[in-house]
């Protein structure tokens, strides 16, 4: 992903860079300019403006969708796993902490998940 948004960024770029040296070639001839050249000149530098737009968009729209694509095994990966623990422990439902309200006597099943996906995380040596 990080290659992808530096050759993204590094497109954006060009394009901004092509923008501004239109610009500041339409100022430094504006006062030689007549109407129909200038109106011309506006234009280019307005379409140029949209492209850079649209192509910031459409950037954005394909980085969220690789990113989507690359963290699809992850997700069901995951998935498998909280599968396997609510089977183990018998569970019918799983919620995410984040969207309950409320729950009383509820069992945390993070730790369970962790270690059916087999990763081993970094103990707290704050004490």
């Amino acid at each position: 992903m990080q290659d992808y948004q530096q050759q993204v960024n590094s497109q954006v770029q060009v394009k901004y860079e092509v923008l501004q040296a239109k610009i500041a070639e339409y100022e430094k001839l504006i006062g030689q300019l007549d109407q129909e050249s200038k109106l011309a000149k506006e234009k280019e530098i307005q379409r140029l403006d949209l492209d850079l737009q649209k192509y910031r968009q459409d950037a954005q729209q394909a980085a969220t969708e690789k990113e989507n694509r690359l963290l699809e095994p992850v997700y069901n990966r995951v998935q498998k796993a909280i599968d396997a623990v609510a089977k183990d422990k018998g569970y019918e439902q799983v919620f995410r902490a984040a969207t309950l309200l409320y729950t009383a006597n509820s069992e945390d099943i993070f730790d369970m998940v962790v270690e059916e996906l087999g990763i081993q995380l970094p103990t707290d040596n704050k004490g």
